[in-house]
């Protein structure tokens, strides 16, 4: 996954935590990291397109999941893995 003996102290990479750098990377890890760093110029405006032409916009993707959840007024929702978080 990484290679162990390189616990640093965390950088900011543009105001963002980075807990481990490239170089730390092996595997499908760096493979993947590399690949999302080719793209991600591009990401959040590709992704808005693949929904709109898909799905009509990203809430009509979105909201048949949310109104499945018991989520009830003030309640607090940690939403996690979906995407750069710019909404």
């Amino acid at each position: 996954m990484f290679k162990e003996d390189n616990y640093k102290e965390l950088r900011m990479i543009e105001r963002i935590h980075s807990f481990i750098s490239e170089e730390d990377l092996t595997g499908d890890n760096l493979k993947y990291s590399r690949l999302y760093n080719r793209i991600a110029w591009s990401y959040n405006l590709s992704q808005r397109l693949f929904f709109w032409f898909k799905y009509g916009g990203e809430r009509k993707f979105s909201d048949p999941f949310l109104s499945e959840l018991a989520v009830k007024d003030n309640d607090k929702v940690l939403e996690v893995s979906t995407g750069t978080g710019d909404k």
